[in-house]
């Protein structure tokens, strides 16, 4: 997986890391920032803030289907 995120970030691409909460994270990616999570329904909210964070900062928009 370090291979894919630094081959992303030379691609300027997207990256979005995630990691269960009080688990370990390699020193290589934890100067990156990451959503923490403890269960399902916390990692899905997060990562729907992101995910829409980031398509407003590209200029894209999101159709909201209505699910949370």
């Amino acid at each position: 997986v370090y291979y894919e995120v630094g081959y992303a970030h030379r691609a300027n691409k997207e990256v979005i890391l995630v990691s269960k909460k009080d688990t370990a994270v390699h020193f290589d990616v934890a100067s990156i920032n990451r959503i923490e999570y403890e269960d399902f329904t916390e990692l899905s909210e997060s990562l729907a803030v992101r995910v829409r964070g980031i398509c407003d900062r590209l200029g894209i928009t999101v159709i909201d289907s209505g699910e949370s």
